[in-house]
């Protein structure tokens, strides 16, 4: 017990405290500059290429080749990059829309790592004072769609109310994602699915027995409009919510 005392009664004496910097122990060595004409960076780019373009070349059951990807090194010394490699595979070189080649110029789908980006900078600039703050302070149309529900059922009705924003990033607020799914996933429980365009298909789209897999029934009205796949339009705010 006595430790437990002696750490909270530390903890509370540190809190009160004025804060310290504690640097890193260890020597403090100078920014190196002049990398990109460095005699071990130009030796590494060279092998790296080499080996890269030897494992690429060797059709290795441990490399995907169908997979484009690009990699880059560089310094924030200079704007120019000490190292970059690229490769295009068969899928983007024979695509019938967008790049053919990648390059350095090229755009990533960066898909859902952009959610910890997001994160990151909400957290770096504004803090966690708004974590325990519901969702609707911020999207009032939350809270209109709320009022606006006849079925008043918390099982089908999200209650976006009791929605915070730390609840979101941390995926603890019971929110389903959006209704696209692979169909080689879907067909685990319903065959033959059709996929769209994206190869995707969209849940509430497909002609399934919902019902009868437990799912409320839905009607036309509630089918997405937007967003869903290349067939339709991209939603703004207004399709989305």
């Amino acid at each position: 017990m006595r430790p437990q005392i002696l750490s909270v009664l530390l903890f509370s004496v540190l809190s009160n405290g004025q804060y310290l910097s504690c640097p890193l122990l260890g020597p403090d060595y100078p920014v190196p500059s002049d990398l990109q004409n460095d005699a071990q960076i130009i030796s590494a780019s060279q092998n790296l290429t080499q080996q890269l373009n030897s494992l690429i070349n060797s059709n290795s059951s441990s490399f995907d080749t169908s997979t484009s990807f690009s990699i880059e090194w560089f310094t924030s010394a200079t704007s120019e990059s000490l190292f970059q490699y690229h490769y295009t595979g068969p899928s983007v070189a024979q695509s019938s829309n967008g790049t053919h080649n990648i390059t350095g110029d090229s755009v990533y789908r960066v898909g859902s790592t952009s959610k910890l980006y997001t994160m990151y900078l909400f957290l770096a600039e504004a803090g966690d004072e708004y974590f325990t703050r519901p969702i609707t302070d911020f999207v009032p149309e939350l809270a209109q769609a709320a009022q606006n529900s006849t079925a008043n059922d918390s099982v089908y009705d999200v209650q976006w109310e009791d929605v915070t924003i730390g609840a979101l990033a941390s995926h603890m607020a019971g929110i389903s994602r959006d209704g696209m799914f692979p169909s080689s996933q879907m067909n685990v429980l319903i065959p033959d699915l059709q996929e769209n365009a994206d190869g995707q298909s969209d849940l509430l789209a497909l002609n399934a027995p919902w019902a009868d897999l437990g799912f409320p029934v839905v009607t036309s009205s509630e089918l997405p409009s937007c967003g869903f796949n290349a067939s339709v339009p991209a939603c703004n705010r207004a399709g989305m919510l």
